[in-house]
């Protein structure tokens, strides 16, 4: 499964690909990579987690229109992302 998650204040994003992992990117933090590890299905929600060395990553993707507040765009999936003791949430593709 590969999605792409995004929001803003601040703004960050989630690239999750089989092939090339996780991929945090908050930008006053910059890039972290996270192994790729099957999700689970909990209803209409989506969960991905992965750690490194000192650091998990929990994203949870549930279908539903969502905008980003910045832009005229829908997207057809909002998002959680909690990666160690940060808490965002957003939207994604």
């Amino acid at each position: 499964m590969r999605f792409t998650c995004l929001g803003t204040e601040p703004f960050w994003y989630v690239k999750i690909e089989p092939d090339s992992g996780i991929v945090y990117n908050q930008m006053d933090e910059g890039i972290t990579r996270y192994p790729y590890r099957s999700p689970r299905q909990e209803g209409t929600r989506t969960i991905f987690e992965s750690s490194l060395p000192g650091s998990s990553i929990t994203i949870t993707i549930e279908a539903g229109s969502c905008s980003d507040g910045m832009s005229d765009e829908i997207y057809p999936y909002s998002s959680k992302v909690e990666k160690d003791k940060t808490k965002l949430s957003g939207c994604a593709k």
